[in-house]
């Protein structure tokens, strides 16, 4: 598995942590945090204000997922919903299970539970990417 260190760590924590190697996903799922994350993020003084900047920013990619969401359902007919609904809910379970098993194979370190959270965050971004682009086309 290819690993890179998280990115949005400050300076002082990976200075304190410089033997950990931190695995997030590969791609662009960075892009898709938010401005007002990675401003926090990179104002952090330690791991609590790191946390605090996480929870933040997961609040407000749940918001925008559910937004989108509804969004898209009221552009879909009866049988589109239906297969929305289905999808996320697999979508959901998906979810679950990468995140049951980042709890396996992460240790059970602040710093280890920051990262399973940033990488949840990146996937639910992901998602409300994906369907943003299914809501353009159908607009």
């Amino acid at each position: 598995m290819n690993k890179i260190r998280l990115a949005y760590l400050p300076i002082s924590f990976l200075c304190t942590f410089s033997s950990l190697v931190f695995a997030a996903p590969i791609g662009n799922e960075n892009l898709l945090l938010s401005q007002a994350f990675i401003n926090c993020d990179n104002s952090a003084q330690g791991i609590i204000e790191q946390a605090a900047c996480l929870k933040d920013e997961e609040e407000r990619q749940d918001k925008q997922l559910n937004s989108i969401y509804k969004k898209l359902q009221s552009h879909l007919n009866a049988t589109q919903k239906t297969k929305l609904v289905a999808s996320q809910r697999i979508w959901l379970q998906l979810r679950q299970s990468d995140a049951g098993l980042e709890t396996t194979l992460y240790g059970q370190s602040q710093p280890d539970n920051l990262q399973i959270l940033l990488n949840d965050i990146q996937r639910t971004a992901a998602r409300t990417a994906q369907l943003q682009r299914y809501l353009i086309l159908l607009q």
